[in-house]
């Protein structure tokens, strides 16, 4: 019943093909298409808000949404400011279809902020850095984070996303249960 199984995530199990394609191929899903999408923290709120693109162009009624991460591997486990915020989890939700007044989803305000990519990231190991036996072991394969900085922006910026996404949606704070 699913045309399609997006999957965010920014530790796959590999680089490519996406984890999403071993996940149709695990539930026996022959039809339809199957992708990851990385956006880090935000990547879950992304999933869904692609998800009800496509359904809203037609291009599929029912859709799964996964986010998952395995953060545990790319922890340095000695720095104690950032293994004991980020672990590893997954949750999903099924997507579909339905008439308006039967949908609790009102929308969202994405963003993104590129001159920032410093304080949150993961030095080595992409194809601009590529992990090698010389930097394996110098903590540069490791998340970092500049923690205060972070904490200011997300709530700067989540607080940002949440007005304008009521306010595109002609509701009022008041009206708002979850």
């Amino acid at each position: 019943d699913v045309d399609m199984i997006l999957l965010a995530t920014s530790t796959p199990n590999n680089t490519f093909p996406a984890s999403a394609v071993d996940i149709q191929h695990r539930l026996g899903m022959k039809h339809g298409a199957a992708f990851d999408l990385q956006a880090v923290c935000s990547g879950f709120v992304f999933a869904i808000t692609t998800a009800d693109n496509y359904i809203k162009a037609g291009s599929a009624k029912r859709i799964l949404v996964i986010g998952a991460e395995t953060f545990s591997r790319i922890l340095d486990w000695e720095d104690r400011t950032t293994c004991v915020l980020f672990g590893d989890g997954a949750g999903a939700v099924v997507v579909e279809a339905c008439p308006a007044e039967e949908t609790a989803y009102i929308g969202s305000h994405l963003g993104s902020d590129g001159k920032s990519t410093d304080i949150l990231h993961v030095p080595v190991g992409g194809t601009a850095e590529p992990l090698t036996a010389e930097n394996m072991n110098d903590g540069r394969q490791y998340l970092t984070m500049n923690g205060p900085e972070v904490f200011k922006q997300a709530v700067t910026m989540m607080a940002a996303a949440a007005t304008a996404t009521v306010d595109e949606s002609h509701l009022t704070a008041d009206q708002i249960r979850w």
